[in-house]
């Protein structure tokens, strides 16, 4: 199984969390995306316990905190995947109409 296919079955939350480990080669520090997610520790601790679980990404404990790397790889450089975006999140996108 590719990313590829994994993808449109993860939530929004989810699939935030594996936003980030793309944009950085399929490997982060937990406490980054804590940090680009704006979601809390506590939420990404549990996105990233589910994910484990499901073996799309692998959590290695480095002392205090735990890097993260993405198991699944995706087909297309990493990088170059463009995640479907939410309704609301599209129009969030589009520029206001200038006065």
């Amino acid at each position: 199984n590719s990313l590829d296919s994994i993808l449109p079955v993860l939530r929004d939350d989810e699939r935030r969390v594996i936003d980030c480990l793309l944009k950085e080669n399929g490997e982060i520090a937990q406490r980054k995306v804590v940090y680009e997610t704006n979601f809390s520790k506590a939420k990404v601790s549990r996105l990233i316990k589910n994910l484990s679980d499901r073996k799309i990404i692998k959590v290695e404990e480095r002392g205090r905190t735990n890097k993260l790397h993405l198991l699944k790889k995706p087909k297309k450089p990493f990088g170059t995947i463009e995640t479907q975006k939410s309704a609301p999140e599209a129009q969030n996108d589009q520029q206001p109409p200038s006065a």
